[in-house]
This record gives structure tokens, sequence and C-alpha cells, in this order.
């Protein structure tokens, strides 16, 4: 079949996977695919994280609410849903063993909230991937929102599972082979509320705040609970994924579950340490480095990790920020990373970079009015520097200024008027506002220009 029967036949059974809080806050979205059709779909694990309610949204556009779970596994990272239907329509599963390097693929899901998104490639690798087990490699461009989507053969069957991607890493994107999931399919286990499944809400104690200023929290404190620390950052897995391809082995993790949290924060920090060595400039690394010292308690070498962080890579850098943590343990945070960088961009106020550093530093402790700010100088001083257009957008995202990051990001086309990722951005902010045509055509204009 060609990818538009392809599009045909699946696509009225993909669906978009809504979480929710407590709050009735919108915690995440991915996609999903209905294999049974009295309601039974699958979507990846990580979806679900921090979720306490989930809707699934139908390709008509009719909501269903979950009913629970009848099978997970967190570590393969799928989840079967169950929502009451009958008559749906279905996505055949075929044999992912059959899947060779070279087949040709095709992906479909709601990226960015955009239902009935297609990417065709082919699979680059069949990869064994410890704790996980193999998983598929693919060439066909993937977008966050994606994940739960299923991966077609040429016969229109589900081989695969869209799993996780990296952002930075010239289209690296993973799949779960479909056969993992046949053993739940055939069983049907017991359906179990997602109030009832183990991680499905993250919780975790945080270390007790520090009293005083302007020492740091106190070392050594309480640690938080180590299922938390993917969920304190979405592209953690980019990391791993970066260095599994350099090559290093990853540390062997059977029998995380039986050691207590200190214990696993400490293997953490060994193998992010190696991490960070492997790949160089890589802020991410080092980001994750700091995170798992300061949930050993040692604020004051976490905070340098931050530092050398945003000097590592501070472009990369200013895509992403700190790890949630209480207000009175960022306060020291946000004294401790920036003021070296305030000093130096004091020092050369004519300098673009250490305007742009200075900006990053500020949006990584949360300071989103005085990274924004800082941002402009950068612009006033360099009006043609992308990166700093970029990153302004960053912060409107992420301080929810959405109206302004759309500004930000138009301005970065100006700058870079063939670049698939400043449309891409684009999109991101007019889904954010409930502009759904304009984020339509700006992420159909990203995929004109994309090119792998």
């Amino acid at each position: 079949m060609d990818a538009a029967e392809l599009i045909s036949r699946a696509g009225p059974a993909v669906v978009t996977v809504i979480g929710f809080n407590d709050k009735g806050e919108q915690t995440s979205q991915g996609s999903g695919f209905i294999v049974a059709a009295d309601g039974v779909i699958l979507t990846a694990w990580h979806v679900l994280v921090g979720a306490t309610r989930v809707q699934v949204r139908l390709s008509i556009g009719a909501f269903c609410e979950v009913e629970g779970l009848l099978g997970w596994d967190e570590d393969v990272d799928f989840a079967l849903l169950k929502v009451d239907g009958r008559g749906l329509p279905t996505v055949p599963v075929g044999d992912s063993d059959a899947v060779r390097q070279g087949h040709h693929v095709l992906t479909l899901g709601a990226p960015l909230g955009l239902e009935q998104t297609a990417s065709e490639g082919i699979v680059s690798a069949v990869r064994e991937w410890p704790q996980r087990g193999t998983v598929l490699q693919l060439t066909a461009p993937i977008s966050p929102g994606s994940s739960g989507g299923p991966v077609l053969n040429e016969q229109g069957e589900a081989v695969g599972i869209v799993s996780f991607l990296v952002w930075q890493g010239q289209n690296l994107n993973f799949a779960v082979p479909i056969n993992q999931v046949k053993p739940k399919l055939a069983t049907r286990g017991t359906l179990t509320p997602l109030t009832g499944v183990p991680g499905a809400t993250v919780h975790g104690e945080a270390a007790e705040p520090p009293t005083t200023e302007p020492g740091p929290p106190p070392e050594g404190g309480e640690v938080w609970n180590w299922d938390a620390w993917c969920e304190c950052n979405e592209s953690l897995g980019n990391t791993w994924t970066q260095l599994f391809l350099a090559g290093p082995e990853l540390p062997k993790v059977e029998e995380q579950h039986l050691r207590g949290a200190r214990e696993r924060y400490e293997e953490g920090l060994r193998y992010f340490l190696q991490v960070a060595e492997n790949l160089g400039r890589s802020a991410e690394a080092r980001k994750i480095v700091g995170f798992c010292l300061s949930k050993l308690g040692r604020h004051r070498e976490a905070a340098d990790a931050c530092k050398e962080a945003i000097h590592a890579n501070p472009i990369e850098a200013s895509q992403f920020g700190i790890w949630p943590m209480p207000h009175e343990e960022l306060r020291y945070y946000q004294t401790e990373v920036v003021e070296p960088f305030r000093r130096e961009s004091l020092s050369s106020p004519r300098s673009v970079e250490a305007c742009f550093i200075l900006g990053v530093a500020y949006h990584w402790v949360e300071l989103y009015e005085e990274a924004a700010k800082t941002y402009g100088q950068a612009i006033r001083l360099a009006p043609e520097f992308a990166a700093a257009h970029a990153a302004l957008g960053q912060t409107y995202i992420s301080s929810n200024r959405f109206e302004r990051a759309v500004d930000a990001y138009q301005q970065l086309i100006r700058v870079l008027p063939l670049s698939s990722e400043a449309y891409t951005r684009l999109s991101v902010a007019y889904t954010l506002l409930g502009r759904d045509p304009e984020a339509t055509e700006a992420i159909d204009r990203a995929r004109q220009l994309y090119r792998p």
C-alpha cells in the first residue's frame, strides 16, 4: 500500500491521549491507536506519568474517559488503555520480528495536538537496549506528542509503538516492537484504575527547604523518590540515547528497585558524569549531574554543574531549565547560578555572547522577566542572532506568554526563513493559544522545509 492508502485505513483508529492532574490541569498529551473494537488502546507508558485522569480523543472528535489499564510495562514503555466502545476502527497488529533494517515504515500521531500527522521513513537499525530490550530506530521524523502512535509496515500493520526521540540528534527516533506487547494483548489483564497503577502518578517528598539565607539547602538531606527523576526532565531519554549510540556501556539496573533512593541517585551521578565526559559539550548531561547532586543534598556542587552546563553549550541550554524544586531551594540557585554570569556581563556590556549567556542563566532559574529583558538586549546588539530569538520565544513559552512567543518566533523566521525548526516552534506557540489553523499552517511549512 502507498502512504495515502495506509493513512486512509489506519488513520481512523489513531487517537490523541490527554492526561490531567487532580486539579483538572492538562499534564501531558500523546498519541495512541485502537487495537480492539471494544475500546482497547495502545499508547506509550510515559504519556500517562503524572496523570490521575486520562481522556482519549477519537479521530471523529469524540472524547472518551479512560476506565483503566489492562496492562503496562514502565521499562518497555507501553500501556494498554480501556475505554467504553463498540465497533471502533482498529489498526491490525503485525509481526515486529519480521522487521529488518531498511524496511519502509510510516508513523501516525498527533504532534503538538495536530491529529492525523504522518511521517515516512525506514528502519535504520534494530537495537538491543538495556532494560528496554529490542528497540526499532527509525528515520521517520517524529515530533513531541507523537509518542504512543503506531509504526506501520507497508501492509498497514502496526509493528511498533512510537516511544522517544532525540531532539538535538538529527532524527534519532525509537519505537517499541509490537511483539513485546502481544502477550498483554492476548491475555488482557484485570482492569486497573489509574489510581491503582504504581507510578502512574509520581509522588515524592522534597528535601526540607532551607530556613535561612544566603546559605545553601542542608547538605545530605532527604532525597526524592528515584522514580521522579525522569518526570523532572522530559528529554532525559535523549542523553541516554546519545550515550548509547556513542558506544559506552550503560549501567546494570536490573535490581534497581531493590535499592534505596540514595544509592540510586549515587549510581545515576556516577553514570551521568560519564555521560558528560563522553558527550563533551552536552548541557543536558551536566544538568542531570546537577539534578542527582541536588537530590543527594550536595547543592553547591549542583549549582556548579548548572554553571558548567550553561558554559558548555549555551544554545542547547537555552531550550530547557532547572529541575522542579521548592521555592526556597530555588532562591539559592537563583543567586548561586546567576551571579557569576551577571558579573561577566557587566564587565563586557557590549558582548553579545556574555549577554546571551546571562539570559540563559536567568531562564534556567525561572527568572523569566529578567531572561526576556537580557535576550532583548542581546538582540539589540545583534539583530540577526537567531539563537537569541529562539531563546526569547522559549522564555515566553515557559512563562505562559504565548502571544509574545509568537512574535519572537516570527522574528526567528525573519532571520532564518528556511528553518523547519523555526516553523515548528511557531506552531507550538499557536497551538498553546488555541489558534489551530495557524498552527497547522506553520507545521505544514515546517514539513515542507524539513531536510533529514
